[in-house]
């Protein structure tokens, strides 16, 4: 039957951590949940709409745009590494302890922010704003895997995550307002929402045998080690696409280095991974299966993409066009409205029908194509088109950004969905905060080699330390400010050009994705969950029997020991383990060469 399970997949029914029907939430308690979760979700979106608007202003008032890579990075550095542990905090600790203390450290890092008197101190908050939206996203995807029955994962899915949405519309038009009338430091607003999740948050904890774990024990899940690996690998690509062809030659010492030190440390993260077996940040088991490991590919150039268009289409609208802050997030809107549209419309048909994985493939398809047309943009490219454009590529996005994740409830345990979430989140997020270097490297590199040619009279330096935003500032003269404008619609088409590239890649991964229906499966799983139950009660009685055979015997009755069900019962675990030797050679571990429809 289409659709179907192969016996692999649904022999994940019986390892789902005790989480029967009594434990999925229904009613106003899963309304509440949603609404709590979703507030979450657009806290940290909020905030990242709203700075990435503000950041040329930021380069401005700064004068560096050398470290505009940085306040994008500096985020998605601490949010990508610390996904995995936040994935074990919520598998040991209660669920609602961890979501509050993040929200906590994402707001501390977004008053640093606001107080930050140089660039240095504001990446220094936006890595702790990063490191506690880690534990909001993480949490999110978790909590609604544990409260929400499989079938309709996917509108609950697109419900929360369209809070990215949401918060895009209104996070470029609040972002605009307050960096163009007030200040960009007025940005953390995030407290009201504190409260609000503090109040309607209702949780139990999600495995009452590991939160009853001693402290002692429940440190041993915490790969402490594999996360400091990972975030020093990440800290060696990042600074080597940022230095390299800007500050220093890219056959430099520091940068050779850099990309030794980059290589050696990810091969030491390997190790660490496969040495800690079950207890590391990202099991292999779990990584290798077939959709965790296409899906986490998918990811990884869908969010690259993504968090490039979301940096940079801003830049685009202020540096080329010379729009206000306030106007380039309206502007922005054409891409968000029908993001969130298709995102909460995917998760509804999803829901509806069951299959997922066409739409997977349609969005990402779309996407690229929209981005590609976004190449052909310019000086005075009329409204109409940049906005058809935007739209385009909004509905691609909607369309593959959170299908992934029902994916990964149908082929994953309950146990093991937090870790399968988590290594998602990781590659999405490691995604952007590589893309947004190699974009600012492209950008940086364009606008170096261009402004010699076009402006001579200006030296790129002092167009790189003006900021996006500030070109009024270099010259007075309307022919150098044009072509001043035309070189930085060069430098963005480059980076526009290397978004087609990822997109293109995140086509290909999503054809690998398993085709299996939601509700195929979960019926599949209630009907093995049935059969277990059945033998589990046959189990039983045999006991009852032997024990009423050996009493009768002790008697000198003579009786006749009713052993045929346990006969019966170990005759249908022999098959089951058969069977599940034979899935074995059907195995769904991915392989490079395993993307097949």
């Amino acid at each position: 039957m289409p659709g179907q399970a192969n016996p692999e997949t649904l022999s994940v029914a019986r390892n789902n951590g005790g989480n029967g029907a009594e434990s999925y939430l229904r009613g106003w308690r899963l309304a509440i949940m949603t609404a709590s979760l979703t507030l979450g979700i657009f806290l940290i979106a909020l905030d990242t709409t709203v700075i990435g608007v503000a950041v040329p202003k930021i380069t401005t008032d700064f004068k560096d745009l050398n470290d505009i890579a940085w306040f994008g990075s500096g985020y998605l550095l601490t949010v990508t590494a610390f996904q995995p542990l936040f994935g074990t905090f919520y598998k040991f600790f209660n669920p609602k302890v961890v979501y509050m203390t993040a929200i906590i450290i994402f707001e501390v890092g977004s008053v640093l922010c606001a107080a930050s008197p140089n660039a240095p101190v504001f990446i220094l908050g936006r890595a702790i704003a990063g490191f506690g939206a880690a534990g909001i996203y993480q949490g999110a995807l978790g909590i609604i895997g544990y409260t929400v029955v499989l079938e309709k994962r996917p509108m609950y899915f697109g419900i929360v995550v369209s809070a990215f949405a949401i918060s895009a519309c209104i996070g470029p038009i609040l972002g605009g307002a307050l960096t163009e009338h007030a200040s960009w430091r007025n940005l953390p607003l995030g407290v009201i929402v504190f409260f609000l999740v503090a109040i309607f948050l209702q949780l139990k904890v999600s495995n009452e045998e590991h939160s009853s774990l001693p402290l002692k024990e429940k440190w041993k899940y915490m790969d402490i080690i594999g996360s400091v690996i990972f975030v020093g690998s990440i800290c060696c690509i990042l600074l080597a696409l940022q230095w390299g062809g800007q500050t220093l030659p890219w056959n430099s010492s520091k940068i050779i280095g850099l990309l030794i030190g980059f290589i050696l440390l990810a091969l030491a993260f390997a190790f660490v991974q496969w040495k800690r077996g079950e207890f590391a940040c990202i099991p292999l088991r779990v990584a290798g299966q077939r959709t965790v490991a296409m899906a986490a590919c998918m990811l990884f150039f869908n969010g690259m993409a993504l968090t490039v268009l979301t940096y940079y289409i801003p830049i685009y609208f202020q540096s080329v066009r010379g729009d206000s802050p306030t106007t380039s997030g309206v502007r922005f809107i054409a891409f968000i409205i029908p993001q969130m549209v298709s995102l909460i419309a995917a998760g509804a048909v999803a829901t509806k029908w069951g299959y997922y994985a066409p739409y997977i493939v349609a969005g990402t398809i779309i996407c690229t194509i929209g981005c590609g047309l976004l190449t052909t943009i310019g000086i005075n490219t009329r409204t109409a088109i940049w906005a058809t454009f935007e739209a385009i590529i909004g509905v691609g996005f909607g369309g593959a950004l959170q299908l992934p994740y029902t994916a990964l409830a149908v082929v994953l345990s309950e146990s093991d969905l937090p870790t399968g979430n988590a290594i998602a989140v990781f590659s999405s997020q490691l995604g952007g905060a590589l893309g947004v270097g190699i974009g600012q490297t492209l950008l940086l590199t364009h606008l170096v080699q261009s402004i010699p040619r076009i402006a001579p009279s200006i030296s790129p330096e002092a167009v790189i330390n003006a900021g996006a935003a500030n070109l009024l500032s270099l010259t007075t003269d309307p022919q150098i400010l044009y072509n001043l404008r035309v070189t930085w619609a060069g430098a963005v088409r480059v980076v526009f050009l290397f978004v087609v590239v990822a997109s293109a890649l995140s086509v290909l991964f999503s054809f690998g994705i398993e085709r299996l229906n939601v509700h195929v499966v979960s019926q599949q799983r209630k009907e093995i969950a049935s059969a277990e139950r059945g033998q589990e009660s046959a189990t039983t009685q045999d006991a009852m029997f032997a024990v009423d055979g050996i009493g009768d015997n002790e008697h000198g009755k003579k009786t006749e020991t009713l052993g045929g069900g346990t006969l019966s019962l170990k005759k249908l675990q022999s098959e089951h383990v058969d069977e599940m030797k034979m899935s074995n050679a059907d195995s769904r571990t991915f392989s490079p060469f395993d993307i097949g429809i």
